[in-house]
């Protein structure tokens, strides 16, 4: 396991950042519910919104922290 997420967390977000498939797979544990946003939506979320920007930069951000930590980098 890499992560466990919580509600309102995000994944995903990278490929619709860098245009490369995910290479991870979400497996829910519990009864989920998802918000799917295509790179369309994604784009006006962020031009719109400076507060979903800050949010996703604030999961990869935190995402690269737990990282370094699991591999010492």
């Amino acid at each position: 396991m890499v992560a466990s997420l919580g509600v309102n967390d995000v994944f995903g977000e990278r490929a619709l950042i860098d245009h490369l498939p995910r290479n991870l797979t979400a497996i829910a544990t519990t009864e989920t519910v998802l918000a799917e946003i295509d790179r369309k939506l994604f784009l006006f979320l962020v031009h719109e919104s400076p507060t979903f920007a800050l949010g996703i930069m604030s999961a990869l951000a935190s995402r690269l922290r737990d990282y370094d930590e699991l591999f010492g980098a």
